[in-house]
């Protein structure tokens, strides 16, 4: 894997304890972290510049959209209980 210079960092904090960063790369690509694990839960947690797509829930990649929209449904289910 190549490794690109960040060129700006984002820092979001939503609740005390939680923290979510957006990484902006030289080359162009934004990944989405949260508390330190490679995650977003509305849309691709990786864009690449030539409008590629990878997503991630709590570090853990999904290699088809629909696989990840439904793991996404058991771990919002999980976490609001």
């Amino acid at each position: 894997m190549k490794h690109f210079e960040i060129h700006f960092k984002r820092l979001i904090r939503n609740n005390p304890g939680q923290q979510r960063d957006v990484d902006f790369y030289s080359d162009g690509h934004i990944e989405w972290w949260f508390n330190g694990k490679i995650h977003r839960e509305d849309a691709p947690a990786i864009e690449w510049k030539n409008g590629y797509k990878e997503w991630y829930l709590e570090g853990f990649w999904y290699r088809e959209e629909k696989d990840y929209w439904e793991a996404l449904k058991k771990y919002k289910k999980k976490n609001t209980k």
